[in-house]
């Protein structure tokens, strides 16, 4: 059942290049995903950052509304 795979050498040699070829493409793939997973979570620490320094701006802004609301009273 496992009989010999004969192949001209001149296309061993053809299909040994576009196999490294692809392989190469390969590892610069798995390489350019790491750079974007970096990217990724460099932006998901800007955009929890933003939303913290939103949540103290609201709440110095209600504190502000509030004492003006208080002296608005008096």
């Amino acid at each position: 059942m496992n009989n010999p795979l004969y192949v001209k050498l001149d296309e061993y040699k053809d299909v040994e290049n576009v196999l490294n070829q692809v392989n190469e493409r390969l590892e610069e793939t798995k390489k350019e995903i790491e750079e974007l997973k970096k990217i990724r979570i460099k932006e998901e620490e800007f955009i929890k950052s933003w939303e913290e320094d939103a949540a103290k701006v609201e709440t110095q802004l209600k504190k502000i509304k509030s004492l003006l609301a208080e002296e608005y009273k008096k």
